[in-house]
C-alpha cells in the first residue's frame, strides 16, 4: 500500500479579517491544512511554533511591517515559500518585496483562480525535504 502524502500546511497571514477568511476557505476547500493569523506578532509566533510549505502574507499592515514577517518566515521556516499579496502600486515598494526572494507578488483583489495556480506551482517547486540519515 502507498504511503499517503502529506497536505501541504498553508499560513494566511491577513489583517482584513474578511481577506483572511476567504483566502482561507479558498485553501481549505481545495484540501490544503490551512492556518490563519491577523497580526503580525500572531505570524511570528506560529512560524516559531510550526513549519508551513507555503505562507501568504499580506504586506499592507497597520501595525507590523509584511517585509519584517517576511524576513522572520525566510529565516524561521526556509523551506516555506512565500507569496505577498498587496495593494501597494508604488514600484520602490514592489523593488523592495522582490528584493527579500518572495516566491511571487500578487495584487488585490485577489482571485480564486490565481491563488490556486500560485499555490501549486509554489508547492510543485518547493526545495525537497531532507532525508534524515540512519546510521
Amino acid at each position: 500500500m502507498p504511503a499517503q502524502r502529506r497536505k501541504a500546511k498553508i499560513l494566511v497571514s491577513d489583517s482584513t479579517k474578511n481577506t483572511r477568511e476567504a483566502v482561507t476557505e479558498i485553501f481549505s476547500e481545495a484540501g490544503y491544512s490551512v492556518s490563519s493569523a491577523s497580526s503580525g506578532s500572531e505570524t511570528i509566533e506560529r512560524l516559531t511554533r510550526e513549519t508551513f510549505d507555503l505562507i501568504v502574507c499580506d504586506i499592507d499592515r497597520p501595525r507590523a511591517s509584511g517585509l519584517e514577517i517576511v524576513r522572520m518566515a525566510k529565516a524561521l521556516n526556509q523551506r516555506a515559500r512565500i507569496v505577498v499579496v498587496s495593494s501597494l502600486s508604488g514600484a520602490s515598494s514592489r523593488s523592495r518585496i522582490k528584493k527579500e526572494g518572495v516566491f511571487v507578488l500578487l495584487d488585490k483583489p485577489l482571485r480564486k483562480a490565481v491563488l490556486l495556480d500560485v499555490a501549486r506551482e509554489a508547492l510543485k517547486k518547493r526545495p525537497a525535504k531532507k532525508e534524515q540519515e540512519v546510521s
